[in-house]
C-alpha cells in the first residue's frame, strides 16, 4: 500500500504543478478572458488542486505540523495574507486570492514534506518534460502558431497555440 500511496502523492502533485505553470490555462479561458478576471472553470481546477494537495497532508500530519512548526515566519506571513481582507477595499477579491496564495503555499509545503530532494527534482523534470514536449508538438502540428517570426520575438508554445486556437473560435 505504501507503493500506491507515493504513486498518488506523485500524482497529485505533479497535476498540481502542471497545473499552476498555468501550460494549460487558455483551454478553459474565454477569448479575451484572463486568469485575473475570476474564470470559474479555472477557479474549480486550482480549487480541486490545492484541496488534493491539503488532503496529502493531513494523511502525514506530523511531518506538516514540524514543518510548519520550524517556519513561524511562514505562517505568520499566511495568517497576515488571510487577515489582509478585513482592511482591503475588495475584500471579496483580497480573500479569493489570499486563498491562492494559501494553495499555493501549501503545494510548496507538500513538495517540501512528502518528497526527498532528488524527487522533487523528479518530480519537477517530468512535468516540464511534459510541457516542453506539449511545445514541441505545437511547433511541429501547427508551425504558424508554435514559431516565432523575426518580426515578433516572443518566444511561442502551449500556451500560445491554445491563446490562438480559443481566439478562432
Amino acid at each position: 500500500m505504501n507503493a500506491g500511496r507515493k504513486f498518488l502523492e506523485w500524482i497529485v502533485l505533479g497535476v498540481c504543478a502542471f497545473v499552476l505553470s498555468k501550460a494549460i490555462l487558455s483551454l478553459v479561458l474565454e477569448p479575451g478572458d484572463t486568469p485575473a478576471d475570476g474564470n470559474p472553470i479555472w477557479k474549480l481546477i486550482l480549487a480541486l488542486s490545492y484541496v488534493g494537495v491539503a488532503v496529502l497532508l493531513t494523511a502525514c500530519y506530523p511531518k506538516t505540523i514540524f514543518a510548519l512548526s520550524r517556519n513561524w515566519f511562514l505562517v505568520a506571513l499566511i495568517a497576515l495574507t488571510l487577515a489582509s481582507f478585513l482592511w482591503a477595499e475588495t475584500p471579496g477579491l483580497v480573500l479569493q486570492r489570499s486563498i491562492a496564495v494559501l494553495g499555493t503555499t501549501l503545494f510548496g509545503l507538500a513538495i517540501a514534506v512528502l518528497l526527498s530532494v532528488e524527487d522533487q527534482l523528479r518530480l519537477m523534470s517530468w512535468v516540464f518534460r511534459m510541457i516542453a514536449v506539449l511545445c514541441l508538438a505545437c511547433v511541429v502540428l501547427a508551425p504558424g502558431y508554435g514559431i516565432a517570426d523575426a518580426a515578433n520575438s516572443t518566444g511561442r508554445g502551449v500556451e500560445f497555440l491554445l491563446t490562438r486556437i480559443s481566439l478562432d473560435r
